[in-house]
């Protein structure tokens, strides 16, 4: 694997990080979904047993104009799983809804902003947490006690 995706199986077993997840397994998003109003592509693997394919209907029918793809053989992360195959559905998707996007005041900004992927610097990305800012504080002050 990629250097991204060790860093993430690294940080599995690190302090935080199942809260973390617990946290965003707990977050119900439903009653927000309507309100996205930005052309939108939810990617899923259909082997995911995180949050399962069967959801991709349901966001995909409250998010007005949203495009729905679905990976066979793929779990929770097709970003990693199919990296060239994701790629290259955003990039496309990208392209197709462009002229949307720039429609909207607040989409030209966004697009103005969007760089490749090959532009991203991943390592400022690598010591990120996912979790609320108090799981976090619990964390730090956890690895100070054992440090």
């Amino acid at each position: 694997p990629g250097p991204l995706v060790q860093r993430q199986i690294a940080g599995a077993g690190t302090p935080g990080f199942a809260p973390a997840v617990l946290a965003i397994g707990n977050c119900d998003l439903s009653d927000e979904l309507e309100r996205i109003e930005m052309p939108t592509q939810l990617i899923w693997g259909r082997n995911d047993r995180i949050i399962p394919s069967s959801d991709l209907r349901l966001w995909g029918r409250d998010i007005e104009s949203s495009e729905s793809v679905i990976y066979e053989d793929t779990g929770h992360v097709p970003m990693f799983e199919r990296p060239a195959r994701f790629n290259a559905d955003v990039s496309g998707f990208l392209a197709r809804t462009d002229a949307a996007v720039r429609s909207r005041s607040e989409g030209v900004a966004m697009l103005d902003d969007h760089v490749s992927a090959e532009q991203v610097d991943t390592t400022q990305f690598a010591n990120r947490r996912l979790a609320p800012r108090e799981v976090l504080d619990e964390a730090e002050r956890e690895a100070r006690r054992k440090g």
